[in-house]
């Protein structure tokens, strides 16, 4: 079991671009914390599956968090490839993921300034 660090690239308007590569079944992911307000946030989960769900998770505090919010109110996550903006402005995200096998996913996320 590995936690999967994320990278950070600054795009050319200045947002960050968040990656998280190549989780497997077996694996965490590194809590992203938030050094300044920020406008939107959008997540884009691609990969091989298996039977997983990726769950965007959110606190204000040091903890794993709690389930985040698209932006039309259903749960942040995806059991396939997916892209959509979080409701929420937490402090810190941290993905989570269960229920596959077989799988291998990469989780960018998008913050706009």
């Amino acid at each position: 079991m590995a936690e999967i660090q994320h990278a950070i690239q600054t795009t050319s308007l200045g947002d960050l671009l968040v990656t998280w590569g190549g989780a497997t079944e077996s694996d965490t992911f590194q809590r992203f914390e938030f050094a300044e307000s920020v406008s939107e946030i959008s997540c884009h989960t691609v990969g091989t599956f298996g039977g997983a769900t990726v769950t965007y998770k959110g606190s204000n505090y040091d903890a794993d968090g709690v389930a985040l919010s698209q932006m039309d109110g259903t749960e942040a996550s995806a059991t396939a490839e997916d892209i959509f903006s979080i409701l929420d402005r937490p402090l810190y995200i941290t993905p989570t993921h269960g229920g596959g096998s077989s799988e291998s996913v990469t989780l960018y996320m998008l913050v706009r300034k």
